[in-house]
């Protein structure tokens, strides 16, 4: 996920996917300290891509509410 956040040739296939694999973490209650760490990067990835549609910014939403509640 951290590849596909520095990457600028990301196609929307892989976006697609990730957009999935965030969704996946923030269900998933036994996700460990890496994939937390890994998610909050892909958050700074959808914040500043200009190019983001309203459906990542809503799992970018639920994203940051699983990550503040997250204990």
């Amino acid at each position: 996920m951290i590849r596909l956040y520095f990457d600028k040739s990301t196609p929307h296939l892989d976006k697609i996917a990730r957009l999935f694999d965030i969704i996946g973490l923030y269900f998933d209650k036994s996700a460990h300290d890496f994939d937390k760490i890994a998610r909050l990067f892909d958050i700074l990835g959808l914040y500043f891509d200009k190019s983001a549609h309203g459906f990542d910014k809503i799992a970018r939403l639920f994203d940051i509410i699983g990550l503040y509640f997250d204990t």
